[in-house]
């Protein structure tokens, strides 16, 4: 938790996508999720790549996209979100895609921890009945 306040967890964002719109609606969902399956692994990120515009004498990247995955430890169900950094008043359940769709688009390798077939049924799944 106390890493959530650090400067290298901070990442500019259009102020209708944070303060009321998609995302902080999808980090309350989250809070309530904690609660209900606990324990969870949650990792949040912006998708870097080298045409997006610049702030602060041009060394800070907006991303034009955020990502959001949770994996629920007891039975390894997942759910994960890809939004775009804009004002939107779609219903969050629009955004659910899967792991592997941020993985391609990110680069990164989330789960290799995870046993490789565990890991490719898990990252494959783009479903929300697990967690609504």
């Amino acid at each position: 938790m106390d890493e959530t306040f650090l400067m290298s967890n901070v990442s500019p964002q259009n102020p209708y996508f944070n303060r009321n719109g998609l995302w902080r609606k999808l980090e309350t969902k989250v809070r309530e999720w904690v609660v209900n399956h606990n324990p969870l692994i949650i990792i949040v990120g912006g998708v870097l790549t080298d045409d997006l515009p610049k702030l602060g004498g041009k060394t800070v990247s907006v991303p034009k996209y955020y990502f959001k995955i949770i994996l629920n430890e007891q039975d390894f169900s997942s759910v994960s979100f890809l939004l775009e950094n804009k004002k939107d008043t779609s219903l969050l359940s629009s955004f659910v895609v899967s792991v592997d769709s941020i993985k391609q688009i990110s680069g990164l390798d989330f789960f290799h921890f995870l046993p490789d077939s565990l890991e490719n049924d898990m990252e494959k799944t783009a479903d929300l009945s697990d967690w609504f």
